[in-house]
């Protein structure tokens, strides 16, 4: 088992938070490309509740119910169901977003280290498997990829 490393788990845990903060930093002189990000953030967010409750596949057994992070995570509704990783679809739209809008490996790698930790903080704690969180990651590119692609046609 990977030793616990706190501030690891805690930059996993908050990934989707902070890279919708760093997305929102570098966007930031590029208005149309951030409105569109927020506005299918929400989708996203939207359309993983959705395949939660059309899905409902548990998270896996045993997960860790006594993870330092319990306060912030519902254990109602959607959010007991695992596929697909809701933090992996969001960690992922945000980096494929970002990279797609400016181009910066720096961007991906760094963005990437930090989508990297969130995935393995989820399945380090069992809040997830492999493939839910495989599911949430393609999902999020998908997402990521379309809103780009919409917000270049409607760029002109």
């Amino acid at each position: 088992m990977i030793p616990y490393i706190p501030i690891i788990d805690d930059i996993g845990f908050f990934g989707p938070i902070i890279l919708s903060i760093l997305t929102v930093i570098i966007l930031w002189g590029r208005m149309r490309y951030l409105q569109l990000y927020l506005v299918f953030m929400l989708f996203n967010l939207f359309v993983n509740k959705i395949l939660k409750k059309i899905i409902q596949s548990p998270r896996p057994v045993n997960h860790d119910k006594n993870m330092i992070y319990k306060t912030f995570e519902k254990t109602s509704g959607t959010e007991t169901y695992g596929m697909p990783s809701g933090h992996a679809q969001s960690v992922s739209f945000s980096t494929l977003y970002m990279y797609l809008v400016t181009k910066s490996e720096n961007l991906l790698i760094g963005s990437s280290f930090i989508s990297s930790l969130t995935l393995l903080q989820r399945y380090r704690f069992k809040r997830h498997s492999i493939r839910q969180l495989f599911v949430g990651s393609v999902i999020g590119c998908l997402v990521a990829y379309m809103s780009y692609s919409l917000s270049t046609i409607s760029m002109y």
